[in-house]
């Protein structure tokens, strides 16, 4: 049984972690979900929105709103669908610069928090970050919802433990 000492340091940690990446974000003047949108959208690039709204956890009419936001900020543009009823999205040439900076903000804030360890404590450490990713991951849609602010060019689906187990899911038994 896991104790509750062990339990509540996991998930302070996992709090003081989602806390920096909020504050990463909002120095930028961006709210998590318009950041989850830009990063979601740069790699997705052609996404609709009713893809993107379960991705932010958000319902359709609030995930259009969001884009609503970003369009007017000249951060998203869209365009035309695979058919006439959906929108593709793609980033602006600004919405790519502020995904960038998002990403490399996310990435200091974490990497605070990482460089407290050894190099062979975070060695030690990656696997069972996997393991436990992994353990929360239920299917594809929790998948790209735990993913929403990766930088996937950095964790490749060969190698990310969310999207293996999202893939092998979809497969079925």
């Amino acid at each position: 049984m896991t104790s509750a000492r062990f339990i509540n340091l996991v998930s302070a940690l996992g709090t003081a972690l989602a806390d920096a990446q909020v504050s990463a974000c909002e120095e930028l003047g961006v709210v998590p979900s318009d950041a989850a949108a830009l990063i979601t959208v740069g790699y997705h690039k052609g996404m609709s929105v009713g893809a993107l709204a379960p991705i932010i956890g958000f319902t359709q009419s609030a995930a259009v709103r969001s884009v609503d936001r970003l369009v007017a900020q000249g951060l998203i543009e869209r365009g035309r669908g695979e058919d006439k009823r959906q929108v593709a999205l793609s980033l602006t040439a600004a919405g790519m610069a502020l995904r960038s900076d998002i990403l490399d903000a996310r990435g200091r804030a974490v990497e605070k928090a990482v460089a407290a360890l050894d190099p062979w404590q975070q060695v030690d450490l990656e696997p069972m970050v996997e393991t436990m990713l992994a353990a929360l991951t239920a299917d594809r849609r929790s998948a790209d919802h735990i993913c929403r602010l990766c930088d996937e060019t950095v964790c490749t689906p060969e190698i990310c433990p969310v999207e293996r187990v999202a893939v092998a899911r979809e497969a079925g038994p």
